[in-house]
């Protein structure tokens, strides 16, 4: 599974810690790749996103997905990262989201939950699409 693993926390009065899995490679944005690492970086994600919309429990909508969210490790893994825009969504109900460019509210078919964060991967496929093309 393609998920950055959160391994543990602290809170202590104020303070608060969480213990999260060391990145090397840092995010997409920090490598420069070759066009059959950037395609294996875009299934992998796709596989996380899809572990996340059909075989949780209940739908994990990412929220956020996008180069600095897609972290890799030494062997150039993706590993999606950063779900604090995340929502848990019980499967057959319908959720409003706030979208963060506008702020307006809109309410999503519950045929159509998990089409955000696929309309998202797709951008993020176009933009490594563009950053191999020849012209």
């Amino acid at each position: 599974m393609n998920l950055k693993e959160m391994w543990g926390y602290c809170i202590e009065e104020k303070h608060r810690l969480l213990v999260r899995e060391y990145m090397k490679h840092e995010n997409l944005l920090s490598n420069a790749l070759d066009w059959k690492k950037r395609f294996e970086i875009a299934v992998g994600t796709a596989k996380s996103l899809a572990y996340l919309h059909e075989e949780c429990l209940e739908w994990v909508l990412h929220c956020d997905v996008k180069p600095q969210n897609i972290l890799l490790e030494s062997n150039n893994q993706p590993k999606v990262a950063n779900f604090g825009l995340s929502k848990l969504l019980k499967r057959g109900r319908r959720l409003i989201v706030a979208s963060r460019e506008s702020w307006i509210e809109e309410i999503i078919d519950p045929g159509m939950d998990d089409k955000y964060d696929m309309a998202k991967m797709e951008l993020l496929a176009r933009v490594a699409l563009q950053c191999v093309a020849e012209d």
